[in-house]
């Protein structure tokens, strides 16, 4: 890789994490203000009672693990953290932390696919 494409990938690093933290802590102020009720009405029910759930068991560490992960709503982790005790700040270093991580890997994957994209073709 030459450094104006490292620097490109850097760029997108930067704005998908801001721009999804931004987003998780709008979803966490609606919830903190609205309580479950608003929660309910974003992700629904079960949602909410598997989050919680996840929440009891394993803490904080579930915004960071399910914001990382791919195959997870990051607004649902939000909208979840937002009935939690968390304070906003918190939150929001931990949302940060994981959409980090979910990008440098989905860009990554992304990456490594679009290497073989012309071979298909």
């Amino acid at each position: 890789r030459d450094a104006q494409e490292s620097r490109g990938l850097g760029d997108v690093y930067k704005r998908q994490s801001l721009g999804s933290t931004a987003g998780g802590t709008i979803g966490f102020s609606i919830t903190r203000k609205g309580g479950k009720p608003i929660a309910i009405k974003f992700i629904g029910e079960k949602a909410i009672i598997r989050f919680e759930n996840w929440f009891d068991r394993w803490g904080n560490y579930i915004i960071v693990f399910g914001r990382a992960a791919p195959f997870l709503s990051s607004d649902a982790i939000a909208y979840a953290a937002g009935l939690t005790k968390i304070n906003i700040k918190t939150f929001i270093i931990l949302a940060l932390i994981g959409i980090i991580l979910r990008s440098i890997l989905l860009v990554y994957l992304g990456d490594i696919v679009s290497d073989y994209i012309p071979d298909i073709f």
